[in-house]
C-alpha cells in the first residue's frame, strides 16, 4: 500500500477572506448598533429632563397663580413669559403661555421647553394644563388646583 493521497491540512486562502470578510461585517452592524443606542438614549435622557423641567416649571405657575388669587385680573388676560434653566440645565429653556378660559376660576396653562443649541436644530416639547384659581370672594378652597393631564407634542424647531 502506498501512501500517495495527501489529506490538506488548515484553511485554504478563500476561506480565510471570507471568514474576514463575515467578522468584519458583523464588527461593523456592531458598531453601528452601539452607535444608534447611545444616540437614542442621550435623547430619551433629553425628553426626560424635559419632562420633569416641565413639571418643575407648571408647578411653580400654580404656586404663583395661588398667591395671585387676591389680586384683580391676576388671571383675566393672556400672559406670557419666557427663561431659561441655568445655571442646573443652561440649554434647556422655558416658555409659558397662560389664556383665560371661559370658565372665570380656570387658567390653560402652556410650557414649552426647547433645548439644544439656539439658531440649530433644537427640539421642543409642549406641555398643556388647566389650573382652578381661587374665587377673589375668599372661597373656601384654599388654593386646590385641578390639572388636566400634560400632553407632551412633539415638534422641531426650525
Amino acid at each position: 500500500m502506498n501512501k500517495n493521497i495527501s489529506i490538506p491540512h488548515g484553511f485554504t486562502l478563500i476561506e480565510m477572506i471570507v471568514a474576514t470578510l463575515l467578522l468584519a461585517i458583523g464588527v461593523a452592524a456592531s458598531v453601528a448598533a452601539i452607535s444608534s443606542t447611545v444616540r437614542l438614549q442621550s435623547h430619551a435622557d433629553n425628553i426626560q429632563t424635559a419632562s420633569l423641567l416641565a413639571q418643575q416649571k407648571l408647578t411653580e405657575i400654580d404656586l404663583q397663580l395661588q398667591d395671585q388669587s387676591g389680586q384683580t385680573g391676576s388671571a383675566s388676560s393672556s400672559q406670557q413669559n419666557q427663561g431659561d434653566f441655568s445655571p442646573d440645565h443652561p440649554d434647556f429653556r422655558w416658555k409659558e403661555n397662560l389664556q383665560p378660559t371661559s370658565f372665570s376660576d380656570l387658567v390653560q396653562v402652556s410650557v414649552t421647553i426647547d433645548w439644544g443649541a439656539q439658531g440649530s436644530s433644537s427640539e421642543s416639547r409642549v406641555f398643556t394644563t388647566y389650573f382652578n384659581t381661587p374665587s377673589q370672594s375668599g372661597g373656601s378652597q384654599n388654593g386646590s388646583s385641578s390639572s388636566g393631564t400634560a400632553g407632551g407634542q412633539s415638534s422641531a424647531a426650525p
